[in-house]
């Protein structure tokens, strides 16, 4: 029941395969739980225990197939609301002096908290796409937020990010490049929404680290979600809640790896090469937030590039792959 078919939108591998990666993940992170002590501890059993709503909804789809959307959004809304009220971990200040007044309510910083922490779990799983996009994009954001940390000496933070780099490290050693075992939607479910409750334990623990220098480690799947959710909005037949192939990652496949691998007889691999290929951007945002640390108009100016260049390499990939298609 747990096998992911090869039929569906966004399905692009060859052969059916397992969706519970999330579970391995889990296990490891509980096992490790057990031998810490102090804060250390009290940070694991909170993200954990606050994300059993989202995880189990999540886990339910990866077996049955049959959890909508709406129902796994709410459940994610959920375990966002019971972080943010058993730890009291709140936004409550992005530096932008516009918009800093409302966070100052505390009714209205708890909601967007709330919903910031359900869309980044969300956003993990749009771009679960290929081999190794997911888990290798994670494990390059969380080494990110370790050393933000470890610069900030807030060093149970940095146990919280080298534990899940390492979890889902060892998960991707079986998801890449061959893809025999994948994470499924509890899975990216719950790195998403451990990513977000990193930032924001991050930002409200150590108030030299700008939300901007810490928001630009998310930026590839903060705008992939964003902009897919407008791109789909304004497209007709197109649905936000609703699965599709024109991600970024489904562009770099059909323009660029898929057709110059098949020159020579290596499509089979276009999946884990469009994967490993998109990790540049994670990269490149880990850098620019290192680069960034202690300087909020450097971490503005560069989140903003970042938008700039998503969208510059969106259109480009865009306008070949239509070009392609129009010459086969």
């Amino acid at each position: 029941m747990t096998i992911d078919n090869v039929i569906g939108v966004q399905k692009f591998h060859t052969a059916p395969t397992p969706r519970v990666g999330g579970v391995a993940i889990g296990f490891a992170l509980l096992i490790f739980t057990l031998f810490l002590s102090g804060s250390n501890k009290d940070i694991f059993t909170l993200v954990i225990v606050s994300s059993i709503p989202m995880v189990t909804f999540g886990f339910i789809e990866d077996i049955t197939g049959e959890i909508g959307p709406k129902i796994r959004l709410f459940a994610a809304l959920i375990s966002g609301f019971i972080f943010v009220n058993w730890s009291g971990y709140i936004v409550s200040n992005i530096q932008f002096p516009i918009l800093n007044r409302l966070f100052l309510i505390t009714p209205i910083a708890i909601i967007i908290t709330t919903i910031a922490l359900a869309g980044l779990a969300n956003a993990v799983n749009i771009i679960d796409g290929y081999h190794g996009l997911a888990c290798g994009s994670v494990a390059i954001m969380f080494s990110a937020f370790a050393m933000l940390a470890y610069r900030a000496e807030d060093y149970p933070l940095v146990a919280f990010a080298i534990a899940h780099m390492a979890a889902t490290i060892g998960f991707m050693l079986v998801n890449f490049p061959f893809g025999r075992l994948f994470l499924g939607d509890g899975g990216a479910y719950y790195l998403g929404f451990a990513l977000g409750v990193n930032i924001v334990m991050l930002i409200e623990r150590n108030h030299e680290i700008s939300p901007w220098t810490a928001i630009i480690v998310l930026a590839y799947p903060l705008i992939e979600t964003l902009y897919s959710m407008y791109r789909k909005w304004l497209t007709p037949g197109h649905r936000p809640d609703r699965p599709d192939r024109i991600h970024f990652h489904h562009l770099l496949y059909r323009s660029q790896v898929s057709p110059r691998l098949n020159k020579y007889g290596l499509k089979t691999y276009a999946n884990p090469v469009s994967g490993a290929l998109m990790w540049s951007f994670p990269i490149l945002s880990a850098i620019c937030a290192q680069i960034g640390f202690g300087n909020i108009i450097l971490s503005v100016v560069m989140f903003f590039g970042l938008i700039a260049l998503y969208l510059i390499s969106y259109a480009t990939l865009g306008f070949l792959a239509t070009r392609k298609q129009k010459v086969h």
